[in-house]
């Protein structure tokens, strides 16, 4: 598959593409992250043809100056709803890419210097510059390949795409709310807790559940699903800053668990953005005078953490 497109893809336009495990969402490239940057070179691309000629072919955002809608709602009156809000803020676009119905994921030209604040948001993500998505491959659910019902990349350059501007990108966030919050309305476990109004969430259940809230947002992080594993311990950060716990006990807690989450190629860059929410959590919250962060605690924290995660095989 991916001697046979990617080529032609590249002569279309999709200039960032790379190769994916051919029943996965895994790409098959170390350090992929990099064309979030810059797209291959035909180099690169050559040498991935003869590798990696039945692969799939995934999309890696940035250069192409693409935004991706992934609609992750299961419920298919909520999904075709969340579509319909799409729709009706973005405008239609016939680029549609279909895993697993109702799930999908839809793509626009991303406007200049747009600005997407955050990537998952509870129910849907939004890609623009970081992250990549299969465009044509094998679901690892269904068993079946990805498909597009009226338009794919085969037939339609980024440039064709209708463009994504910032201020409907932003009203488009504010629509999906809704939809999101509904998300909490169905489920008790913090995991999937809406994204709207989280952190007071957190803190009823500290005052109603037994455990300490440290331990029962680890719980909640752990168990996280794809897709919602940074709102989950974003939010949990924020109420544990807000209820006087140090940093030491939050990286303790909720930032190593988050990172174990992830493939050892990606903490990095997982690290810097959990990290960076901290960060802001204390800024914004402001230190309690019981709680003020210990740095030396936290760097020897992720001393011990990265001494054991080197070491596994």
């Amino acid at each position: 598959m991916f001697a046979l497109l990617a080529p032609r893809l590249r002569d279309n336009g999709w200039r960032s593409v790379i190769p994916i495990a051919q029943s996965g969402k895994r790409p098959l490239t170390t350090g992929w992250e990099a064309y979030n940057r810059a797209a291959p070179t035909d180099d690169e691309i050559c040498s991935w043809c003869t590798r990696y000629p039945d692969a799939g072919i995934g999309l890696a955002y940035g250069p192409d100056e693409v935004l991706g809608v992934d609609l992750d709602f299961v419920d298919p009156a909520m999904a075709e709803l969340a579509h319909a809000t799409v729709n009706e803020t973005l405008g239609p676009t016939d680029c549609i890419r279909i895993g697993r119905r109702p799930k999908c994921l839809l793509l626009y030209r991303a406007a200049p210097r747009l600005i997407v604040p955050g990537k998952s948001f509870g129910g849907y993500e939004l890609f623009s510059s970081t992250c990549q998505t299969v465009l044509y491959g094998v679901h690892p659910d269904t068993g079946q390949r990805y498909y597009w019902p009226s338009c794919s990349p085969e037939d339609i350059s980024p440039a064709d795409l209708p463009i994504a501007k910032q201020e409907t990108v932003d009203i488009l966030i504010k629509m999906l709310e809704p939809y999101t919050s509904r998300l909490g309305s169905k489920h008790c476990h913090p995991t999937v807790l809406s994204r709207s109004g989280r952190v007071t969430e957190w803190l009823q259940i500290f005052n109603s559940t037994p455990g300490s809230p440290a331990s029962l947002c680890r719980q909640a992080v752990e168990l996280a699903p794809e897709g919602d594993r940074y709102p989950t311990a974003f939010s949990a950060i924020v109420a544990l800053v807000r209820i006087g716990l140090s940093d030491a006990e939050i990286i303790t807690n909720i930032v190593v668990p988050y990172l174990a989450r992830f493939d050892r190629r990606f903490q990095h860059n997982r690290q810097q953005a959990i990290i960076s929410g901290l960060r802001w959590a204390r800024t914004t919250i402001g230190p309690d005078k019981d709680a003020i962060s210990t740095i030396l605690d936290s760097k020897q924290i992720f001393a011990r953490w990265r001494a054991r995660w080197k070491s596994q095989p």
